[in-house]
């Protein structure tokens, strides 16, 4: 977007999404340990509490095959049973007390970088206004490498099989795709919107990404909205709101007559 209108000359689309990852997560933690497969609700709010987008593939990974409690990667999941867990949630750490940020990596130690985790919406857990099950009658998903592994898809999408390029490469595409002109304001002003935005660690390794990607001589700034879920509605009803949207805009006769070629001719102009 420049001066307030979509460059759609420049416009790329990733593939993969948050629902992409949840059905990803879900055949994954089926073929590892419960069939899950009909729970797509419950293993959102798993990728949501649990996951966080990983600075080094590599570190991480030998992190998560470490064995036994000096793991500092692997989580448990409990899995509510809607009599006594209403709510899905994350075990603390052993001795850390509460999880960082609903699952989030501790920012002195984690993997992924030292990015604070956005907020997310608080999970009543037993012991804090919900009942609470005893330990043994605890369903429990362990999440190790999937912690990191699932965000990964964003960019690296082949590694399921989808031929597109990630989220650093179709950024550096949609800029190349624009006026020379526009290239460095572009890459300074980079904005994370939608619920992956949440992912912590997105920022810091779309930003590391790109700086491999863009002239040295540039900046290159990653920004997240401050309402990531809610971004794009707010800023459609600022443009709706706007002179600009009349002149956009495209009645259903002139539709029905001219097809959806001619949205694209008007939004063009």
């Amino acid at each position: 977007i420049f001066d307030n209108q979509t460059l759609n000359f420049a416009t790329r689309r990733l593939d993969a999404g948050g629902k992409l990852l949840t059905n990803h997560l879900k055949q994954v933690l089926s073929h590892r340990q419960w069939n899950v497969m009909d729970e797509t609700h419950m293993i959102n709010d798993v990728k949501e509490k649990a996951c966080f987008v990983s600075r080094d593939m590599s570190r991480d990974l030998r992190l998560a095959a470490v064995k036994g409690s000096a793991n500092k990667l692997r989580r448990d999941y409990v899995m509510p049973d809607y009599h006594t867990v209403h709510s899905g949630y994350l075990k603390p750490v052993a001795g850390e007390g509460e999880p960082a940020a609903e699952g989030a990596p501790a920012s002195d130690n984690a993997p992924g970088g030292k990015e604070p985790a956005p907020k997310r919406a608080k999970s009543r857990e037993p012991g804090r206004g919900g009942a609470g099950g005893s330990g043994a009658d605890e369903q429990v998903l362990t999440l190790g490498a999937e912690r990191f592994a699932t965000p990964e898809l964003l960019f690296r999408p082949s590694d399921i099989g989808l031929d597109q390029a990630g989220l650093a490469e179709l950024v550096a595409q949609a800029v190349s795709a624009t006026m020379p002109d526009l290239h460095e304001a572009l890459y300074s002003n980079v904005l994370l919107t939608g619920g992956n935005a949440l992912f912590p660690g997105l920022k810091d390794r779309l930003e590391a990404d790109l700086r491999q990607l863009a002239p040295i001589d540039y900046t290159v700034q990653v920004r997240t909205a401050a309402d990531p879920i809610l971004a794009a509605w707010r800023g459609a009803s600022h443009f709706a709101d706007g002179a600009f949207f009349e002149r956009s805009s495209v009645s259903r006769e002139e539709y029905m007559e001219h097809g959806h070629a001619f949205v694209r001719q008007v939004c063009h102009n």
